[in-house]
């Protein structure tokens, strides 16, 4: 469970690991951000915990605010491994070099035992998602994907699923000044590598700019599910696509 506050403090941000005994959950590690800030913003948050995944062992937890290349705050994702008692720090993910400071890297994660996908959020990342690959032990990083803009505006937000071979992207777009319709994007995995299958944008489905199509996405091994928060804008209704 990731514990963060954008807007408090910078020392409470969190994770606890909960562990099943019998027939109860109890908390047997707390997880503190264990990475450094950016110099030029101490007293702000590196949003430690702002995503969490957990798969055959392997945690990976998100700082979209944490501190990267050369001082850059672009994000970053802790990848963690259970030694049988507690989690402790294997490998850490960055973003490509270069990135803008609001790309959130780690805003938001899916892994398997073998692949991992961590979603950019910010309105600046030039990557939507990055595809991760385990080597020898090692996270390698297979496939950026840039999301095409939406009638030429800016994108904001991800989400992210996967299950087995396929993964799904989702940009929901953005609210202000308008509105841009979200889109979402299918990937598989094959001959050791990630592809684009198909895309598709919400007004194809009839889905208006406002509803934020793609803010969450699910998927199982026949169907993916797509939210859109905003449905019916006036009273934010709300509805899934399948």
């Amino acid at each position: 469970v990731g514990i963060y506050d954008d807007e408090n403090g910078t020392d409470d941000a969190v994770v606890l690991i909960y562990r099943r005994t019998g027939t109860e959950w109890r908390c047997s590690q707390l997880i503190a951000d264990i990475g450094p800030q950016h110099p030029a913003r101490r007293g702000t948050r590196t949003s430690f915990g702002s995503a969490v995944a957990l798969c055959g062992g392997h945690l990976f937890i998100g700082a979209k605010s944490g501190v990267a290349h050369a001082g850059s705050s672009a994000g970053k994702v802790y990848a963690l491994v259970d030694n049988g008692a507690t989690f402790e720090e294997r490998d850490v993910l960055l973003p490509d070099a270069g990135v803008p400071d609001t790309t959130q890297f780690g805003a938001t994660i899916s892994a398997t035992a073998e692949h991992l996908v961590v979603g950019s959020g910010g309105k600046d990342a030039i990557y939507r998602a990055s595809f991760f690959r385990l080597e020898e032990g090692k996270w390698i990083n297979a496939l950026n994907f840039k999301c095409p803009d939406v009638d030429g505006e800016t994108i904001e937000g991800v989400s992210t699923a996967i299950h087995g071979d396929y993964a799904v992207i989702g940009a929901p777009g953005r609210f202000e000044d308008g509105g841009v319709g979200g889109s979402v994007h299918l990937f598989a995995y094959k001959d050791w590598r990630w592809s684009l299958q198909s895309s598709c944008r919400g007004e194809d489905l009839g889905a208006l700019n406002f509803e934020r199509f793609g803010t969450a996405v699910a998927m199982n091994a026949d169907n993916v599910f797509i939210g859109a928060p905003n449905a019916e804008y006036n009273w934010n209704a709300g509805r899934v696509f399948v």
